[in-house]
């Protein structure tokens, strides 16, 4: 792509939304709205006051900035401008936020308050230079910035606590959302979760990429089936940890509309969940299998959810490959370890060779996820291949495990995982909640296990409140294994 090209395509993107729809909200808070018109004109301006702050191309620029709309309206000016950004979010500690600056070398933290600056870097209070830059008049040219450059750097979990960091060029993310979010184009669209969180920011991206409308809401006071109507909401994600107080609100009468397109990502959503949301709150229920390295991978859409937990077919654009442990493709329906690669794909980990090179190989990303693939293309997710249990020379899969215990009527929720063992090695055993008031014991449960798992089963089951969970609903195993599952002296 020629460099007057590249510069431009930020520009061109946002000057073409606001051609075509001058008026419609490009950003819609509880507060009010900004239209793609206004907000290309906002964009510009900071783009070039942060620039003469030094946000520049090529300088890292740290983001800890609480409103949503503010917050994307910076994240667009830093593309714009051409300067690389991660966001530091308010709500993780000093050390945290500390430790990923000096990581990725922060030259430049823009932030609500001073109290938001970091020792040896530069601080740009946002709302000053909110207030000093002018939208009126001419405006400024925008600068030739790469949309093949990393920008915008996002983290995921990593080993030991410490988070991986990869880093998306302008036309990596516009790839993603070109593949596999086509409902955000010049529509609206509700993500819950604050953009100081990774994959919602990411989300808020890709609706600024396609013309769409992103809506924000804290939902304070106020049920979410009633936000969706007031703001005319056309697609709503959110993660499995918001599915219980949605399903309880829609059994008091409070069903979304069906033609939201309701979308939950996760790469296991359990049976009976999906037919509780079919049931209870909407038919239009999509569940998407997606990687931050990859971003969207897999859908199931209405008429396919079964009893298998498919995540449905790739997405027009993803190869997907599964390999047995001889490394060469897996027979259908047969579980093994799935490689994945297609546009917009990450090429390795910031600072961290060591993973780059188990992850990301010829070209391919490997997740670590069991994958089997069913004759109509359909992909099932098995769990992941560092927990695959060998039990007296079988297979054990965890998300089998949890599939029987979940089909269980007293079950809400199950998580199973390996655990050591003195005597046997590894052992498969499991944690669960149960639904309010159901009257069985875990040698119940593990009776009922044994019957329908045979040596598959559990060895041990723990009741648990609440299994530890995330902020995006999936269950903290390494929490389990230590909290739930210590070592004692002997085991069933």
């Amino acid at each position: 792509m020629p460099q007057a090209e590249a510069g431009s395509l930020l520009q061109r993107l946002l000057a073409g939304h606001a051609a075509q729809a001058p008026h419609q909200p490009a950003l819609l808070g509880e507060s009010g709205s900004v239209d793609h018109a206004t907000l290309l004109r906002r964009v510009l301006h900071l783009a070039a006051a942060l620039a003469a702050r030094g946000a520049h191309e090529g300088c890292m620029v740290g983001l800890t900035l609480r409103n949503e709309a503010e917050h994307m309206t910076a994240c667009l000016a830093l593309l714009m401008s051409g300067a690389r950004q991660v966001c530091l979010a308010s709500h993780d500690p000093p050390a945290l936020r500390l430790d990923l600056a000096d990581r990725l070398d922060v030259a430049l933290v823009v932030g609500d308050t001073p109290a938001d600056g970091l020792p040896g870097r530069a601080f740009c209070d946002w709302g000053r230079l909110r207030s000093d830059t002018a939208e009126a008049g001419t405006l400024p040219p925008a600068p030739l910035a790469d949309p093949q450059a990393p920008a915008v750097f996002l983290t995921g979990s990593g080993v030991s606590g410490r988070a991986k960091i990869m880093g998306f060029s302008l036309a990596q993310l516009l790839a993603q959302a070109q593949r596999g979010y086509p409902e955000y184009r010049g529509r609206r669209t509700l993500r819950l979760g604050s953009v100081e969180h990774n994959n919602a920011k990411r989300h808020r991206i890709f609706s600024a990429l396609l013309g769409g409308t992103s809506a924000f809401s804290d939902l304070r006071g106020r049920a979410l089936h009633d936000f969706c109507a007031a703001a005319r909401i056309d697609a709503l994600g959110m993660t499995l940890s918001h599915v219980p107080a949605m399903v309880a609100a829609a059994k008091d009468g409070a069903r979304l509309d069906p033609r939201v397109l309701l979308r939950i990502g996760a790469q296991r959503i359990p049976w009976p969940v999906r037919q509780e949301i079919l049931a209870t709150v909407t038919p239009n229920f999509h569940v998407s299998y997606g990687t931050t390295e990859l971003g969207g991978i897999a859908m199931t859409r209405p008429g396919e959810h079964s009893a298998t937990e498919s995540v449905g077919p790739p997405l027009p654009g993803v190869e997907v490959e599964v390999l047995g442990e001889d490394g060469r493709p897996a027979p259908p329906g047969t579980p093994g370890e799935v490689r994945l690669r297609g546009a917009g794909m990450a090429l390795g980990y910031w600072d961290d060779a060591a993973e780059t090179a188990r992850r990301f190989r010829d070209g391919w990303f490997h997740p670590g996820d069991l994958v089997s693939v069913a004759a109509d293309g359909a992909l099932t997710i098995h769990g992941r291949a560092d927990d695959m249990m060998m039990v007296n020379g079988i297979n054990v899969f965890p998300a089998e495990i949890e599939r029987t215990l979940e089909a269980h009527p007293a079950i809400a929720a199950a998580a199973a995982l390996a655990v050591r063992s003195a005597a046997l090695g590894a052992i498969p055993v499991a944690a669960v909640e149960l639904h309010a008031g159901a009257p069985v014991t875990a040698d119940m449960l593990l009776a009922y296990a044994r019957e329908r798992l045979g040596l598959r089963a559990p060895r041990r089951i723990a009741v648990l409140a609440n299994l530890p969970r995330n902020s995006q609903g999936k269950v903290l195993k390494r929490v389990l294994a230590d909290e739930a599952f210590a070592p004692r002296g002997h085991d069933r």
